[in-house]
């Protein structure tokens, strides 16, 4: 039934009953609720035959009514199981109206306006064009109605964008750190830094600035509360980027390198390989505590990374690796608990037993912190940890990007905050996300 079809009827409708009774029909209407029914699952059986099976209920998926825009769509995407023609573009759904107003949808195919009704399934495959009466006839609201779908299933982690970078050929090495909506990738090519910079949104190409600090100082640059900090010139120094100008914080007291930080503390190693701490952003150091003997610390190799504790809520746990010398095949592993209150903590040896097959290489590994693990990457292979680093197996959710040259030097994984994993090998630079 049209439009025009509805509006007569609702005009004869108001002239048989109003004998008696003069009915005022009001101008103001707009879309006050939207939500879905059932939605029938595909199943493909073994002959390659696609069919329906029994309907899933989404009613329980929220739909923000946006009164400004004229817009309503689902935050919450629908499950991956949900894709596809049999499914999206039958749906049945609901729609409430303000004061009783009359709401109609557009063809997709042409401009054809219907009718909505409840019973009647349509095609959300793509974005609908809805039109809102006003119980009067004299005022209509146009709406679009977005259900948003999960276009991949669950969980499968996708690599989205491939970067060739000049910069990163030849290099002999490459550090990566993520501050805010930004990723900064260091390189050092023929003794001399180079910083490449790009977003961590969108597809936006990396852009090379120039770098005052010593290859070393842009080597060990580290996060802390929102700002870099490095070694320079006998001095730990601060910025808010790794592009912006650096000012000194304090002298380095012997400090021979920034191991990493935590939310909390930043951590340093001292000329004579003992780990240190500071609780105060750098300005003042002291030795921390160690369980098992220092021998036992990394002087090689060095990976830090931290991550809010899993038991102790308002704690991280920070979690170093690295080699002790250039003859070891596998990584020595510590961590540590860092927060008020863990301020007793010793760093903790990890004692990996002779029968452990899964330990993490020590040479040439690069380590990030992605969707609450521990990722690891040596050219070649990619490894999971759930367990702080104790067990180390190859990550069977992530597979190595096209046209992937194993073993590439320089190598690098990293971590966003906006949830994208980074991958640098050889001069090529990957981006992708688990969806």
């Amino acid at each position: 039934m049209s439009v025009l079809s509805a509006a007569v009827l609702l005009c004869m409708q108001s002239c048989l009953n109003s004998d008696d009774t003069d009915v005022t029909y009001s101008d103001d209407t707009s879309i006050t609720s939207f939500s879905l029914g059932n939605i029938c699952r595909v199943y493909t059986s073994q002959s390659g035959a696609d069919s329906l099976g029994t309907g899933v209920s989404f009613s329980s998926y929220k739909f923000n009514i946006d009164q400004a825009r004229h817009e309503v769509y689902n935050t919450d995407s629908l499950p991956y199981y949900a894709v596809g023609p049999l499914q999206m573009k039958k749906v049945l759904s609901s729609i409430s109206t303000k004061n009783s107003g009359i709401a109609v949808y557009q063809a997709v195919d042409d401009t054809t306006w219907y009718n909505f009704r409840s019973t009647d399934s349509l095609d959300f495959s793509v974005p609908r064009h809805f039109r809102v009466y006003s119980a009067s006839l004299n005022y209509y609201q146009d709406w679009t109605i977005r259900v948003n779908v999960h276009q991949v299933p669950q969980d499968t982690f996708i690599w989205h964008n491939r970067y060739e970078l000049p910069a990163l050929e030849n290099a002999r090495s490459v550090k990566g750190i993520a501050l805010g909506d930004s990723v900064y990738l260091y390189v050092q090519r023929n003794g001399s830094p180079v910083l490449l910079v790009a977003s961590a949104s969108g597809d936006a190409q990396f852009a090379e600035h120039s770098v005052s600090l010593s290859a070393e100082a842009a080597g060990g640059m580290i996060v802390y509360d929102g700002r870099v900090y490095t070694i320079s010139d006998g001095s730990i120094v601060s910025a808010p980027t790794p592009a912006a100008a650096f000012s000194a914080v304090a002298p380095a007291q012997q400090l021979s390198r920034l191991l990493g930080a935590t939310r909390h503390d930043i951590y340093a190693l001292s000329a004579d390989g003992a780990i240190m701490i500071s609780r105060d952003g750098g300005m003042t150091w002291q030795a921390d505590s160690l369980d098992s003997s220092s021998d036992l610390l990394p002087s090689g190799n060095i990976n830090f990374v931290s991550q809010p504790d899993r038991t102790y809520s308002g704690l991280d746990r920070a979690v170093l690796t690295g080699s002790r010398s250039e003859s070891d095949s596998t990584a020595v592993v510590w961590n540590k608990l860092s927060g008020y209150g863990a301020e007793d903590s010793p760093w903790q040896y990890l004692e990996v037993s002779g029968d452990n097959q899964y330990r993490l290489p020590a040479k040439s590994v690069s380590m990030t912190v992605y969707r609450d693990s521990l990722e690891a990457f040596d050219g070649v292979t990619l490894f999971k940890s759930r367990d702080l680093g104790l067990t180390w197996y190859p990550d069977d959710k992530i597979n190595r990007p096209d046209c992937f040259a194993a073993a590439s030097e320089p190598h690098l994984i990293l971590a966003d905050r906006k949830g994208n994993l980074w991958l640098v090998s050889g001069g090529v630079v990957w981006k992708g996300r688990r969806d």
